[in-house]
């Protein structure tokens, strides 16, 4: 027989805390990313998994999925078959149970119990057994099995990743499955893409680039893919500033906020700056509005991401002498008031309420900001702001991948941690980790994991340092 073979997928980096409970040392054979709120060990004989193991699965159908998810994963890493089993778990040894029990009294948490006669997870939500189960994969193969007890749960009850797809390299459906398998795998539960161009609406008809784009149908595909991991896939898309591609056609240039706008900088620089609708026309409105109904009803969450900043030409275009806070305020007000009336939540960038605070009252309560900051020094004060008026944050940094063709390590640990510890200390729902793809998106994907892991590890145990 063969000791139990779970492997790790990225040991891109190596985490730890300070808290962790053991009666033992080996509890460092175990690197799990994100780090388990507490770990208890005996060494004892352990479990011992072969051919004829068992992942039996207790009367919840919703937890078959889980069952069949380990069985693979299993396969892949020791190429055992295993009977998947409904029902508890029979008695004697080689069982792996999985079980819907209120041991945690958190929807995502698990406890991942090992003994000598059978390994059980059990919690009190399909998502926690699958969270206990990604813990599980996670055991080395050159770690003996010892009799251990792990009670986990998050921090952080939103974890989430953003990936740029409209500026530069094309997001293919099977490298964001690939994606979203690590998200999963490090406990991640929401994921959005950002979208400017890059759907095929039909405003920009003629200008398309199949090569680029991704469809109707690739999204519902993503979506059930999420579903299946347990992700939220939340819809994001420009519905102010950052629309290049739309004002730079004929059609909708008499939209723009800037007057006879000719480009002074390089493509990829001069993209970023300007391209604000004109608040004041109503066809502004309608062109998203348009734009709306054909891209949210292809998601099943029910939060939309309208995201709605550095709308920078409100300050220098044809509405600078008005006022550009209630230009603003009323525009997205439009946008808001529309997504909620196709029945869903609704969040946005937190930039522009942060520079003009006195306008935030004007807005809903229920909308959540995404509150933002890239770099080393993060001011306490954005964070703490919006804790004192008492409405819904989620802090956002980032990989500090863009501009470069990898991520810079220093810059995003720093941002990471502090960015998470503010949003904890300050109540933000949760963590969204950005991975922006300006100038062409020269960094790969797989050259922002670190910064990935970092953050998912840290938004699930706040305890965590690099």
């Amino acid at each position: 027989m063969k000791k139990i073979v779970l492997s790790l997928f990225i040991a891109c980096c190596c985490l730890t805390a300070c808290d962790r409970k053991s009666t033992t040392a080996q509890v460092s054979d175990y690197n799990v990313i994100p780090l388990p709120q507490e770990i208890i060990m005996e060494k004892g004989a352990g479990f011992e998994l072969d051919g004829n193991t068992v992942i039996a699965y207790g009367g919840n159908e919703s937890l078959k999925r889980n069952a069949e998810l380990l069985a693979v994963y299993i396969k892949e890493s020791t190429g055992l078959e295993l009977q998947i089993a409904k029902g508890e778990a029979p008695q004697g040894n080689n069982t792996i149970s999985l079980a819907t029990d209120n041991v945690t009294g958190n929807d995502e948490g698990y406890r991942l119990t090992v003994a000598n006669d059978g390994i059980k997870i059990a919690a009190l939500s399909p998502a926690g057994v699958f969270y206990g189960i990604q813990t599980l994969r996670q055991i080395f193969e050159n770690a003996d099995i010892y009799e251990l007890t792990i009670d986990d749960k998050p921090d952080c009850k939103f974890r989430g990743f953003y990936h740029d797809v409209t500026r530069g390299k094309a997001a293919k459906v099977e490298s964001l499955k690939k994606l979203i398998d690590e998200l999963a795998y490090y406990k991640v539960n929401s994921f959005q893409i950002y979208v400017e161009h890059s759907f095929p609406f039909k405003e920009f008809e003629g200008r398309w680039d199949e090569d680029c784009l991704i469809t109707a149908d690739e999204i519902r595909e993503l979506d059930a893919y999420c579903h299946d991991n347990f992700i939220d896939f939340v819809p994001s898309m420009a519905t102010f500033g950052h629309l290049y591609e739309l004002l730079n056609q004929d059609k909708y240039a008499h939209l723009r906020e800037i007057e006879n706008y000719e480009p002074e900088h390089v493509f990829w620089y001069e993209r970023m700056l300007h391209h604000t609708l004109d608040p004041l026309n109503p066809e502004s409105f309608e062109v998203v509005k348009s734009m709306l109904n054909q891209y949210l009803p292809l998601f099943t969450s029910e939060w939309v991401h309208i995201c709605g900043d550095e709308p920078f030409d409100l300050l220098i275009g044809k509405h600078k002498d008005m006022d550009t806070d209630e230009l603003y305020v009323e525009f997205m007000l439009k946008v808001i008031n529309y997504v909620k009336s196709m029945g869903k939540k609704v969040m946005m960038w937190a930039d522009i309420l942060l520079e003009h605070p006195e306008v935030i009252d004007e807005l809903p309560e229920d909308i959540c900001f995404l509150n933002w900051w890239y770099w080393p020094g993060a001011d306490e004060q954005r964070f703490s702001h919006f804790a004192k008026i008492n409405r819904t944050q989620i802090v956002c940094p980032g990989t500090t991948s863009w501009n470069r063709f990898c991520e810079d390590v220093d810059v995003e640990e720093e941002n990471i941690c502090k960015m998470v510890e503010y949003g904890y200390k300050y109540g933000a729902v949760g963590v969204l980790n950005t991975n922006w793809g300006d100038w062409g998106n020269p960094c790969s994907l797989e050259l922002a994991m670190h910064g990935m892991a970092l953050c998912a590890a840290k938004s699930w145990n706040i305890k965590t340092q690099p």
